[in-house]
């Protein structure tokens, strides 16, 4: 297949997912594993196709590294653990986001979920004040996710202790982690801390940018598809495969979604 055949797939699509292979070993930052797993791959599939496969369906392009999977043997130890960062705040992408992972890893189902909601853009603090109103839907398909039994835990990001407590007091299912980041601060505030104590909630930091999909790499990724119409990215989604009872991590990936607007 030439260069026109594949740009030709890129212009028929509605939807493209990029899955960027197990990027472990790649010493990057946050920002440039990202740039560097979804540029490069889509790049070079588009000349010359070389390590990767691709499925298309009628309206889907799926793009994958064939550096993948988890073996058979060493799956039932390992804990998938999944983190998605919505861009756009489209309740089905967390679902989409899941079974994707499913399928390129060939694991039964995921074992966290952590979302991660769109970056607000008219504050710097380092937690989200968000009302239960604002998460209901996003978390509904989380629970959907767990019942049917493709998802063991759900947790949040950021929250502070006021949404924590509001999402926790609403919710059918309740979040067990709540991952912060410490960026701007030493340690979580009071009321936080003690509410997850009381609650079995755990807290975790994380060191992610507050905004995943920064316009430069956006414009770089996108640039790839100018003559394929205009799209969005809806979600970033990054999996660790991580050893049971050592906590080691043996596997991480990163997905994109694009759908064309």
């Amino acid at each position: 297949m030439d260069v026109q055949s594949r740009k030709k797939i890129i212009a028929e699509s509605k939807s493209i997912v990029i899955y960027s292979g197990n990027v472990l070993f790649k010493v990057l930052a946050n920002s440039e594993e990202i740039c560097d797993s979804f540029c490069g791959t889509l790049e070079r599939w588009i000349h010359s196709g070389e390590g990767l496969s691709h499925q298309q369906t009628s309206d889907q392009l799926y793009l994958s590294c064939e550096d993948n999977t988890l073996d058979s043997e060493s799956s039932k130890d390992l804990k998938i653990l999944l983190k998605v960062f919505l861009i756009e705040k489209k309740p089905e992408a967390v679902e989409h986001a899941v079974k994707n992972v499913i399928q390129e890893l060939k694991c039964q189902k995921v074992d966290s979920v952590i979302v991660s909601l769109p970056d607000d853009k008219t504050t710097s603090k380092s937690f989200q004040k968000v009302p239960f109103t604002q998460v209901q839907d996003v978390w509904q398909v989380m629970e959907n996710l767990v019942d049917q039994g493709l998802v063991e835990q759900l947790g949040i990001c950021d929250f502070d202790a006021d949404s924590l407590k509001d999402l926790y007091n609403n919710a059918k299912i309740k979040p067990v982690k709540n991952q912060i980041n410490l960026a701007n601060c030493c340690t979580p505030p009071d009321d936080l801390a003690a509410f997850a104590a009381e609650n079995d909630i755990r807290l975790f930091t994380h060191n992610d940018p507050k905004n995943i999909l920064p316009q430069q790499t956006s414009n770089a990724i996108l640039s790839n598809l100018n003559n394929g119409g205009e799209w969005t990215a809806l979600y970033i989604a990054r999996y660790s495969s991580v050893v049971q009872l050592r906590e080691i991590v043996k596997n991480k990936g990163y997905f994109l979604y694009l759908q064309k607007t």
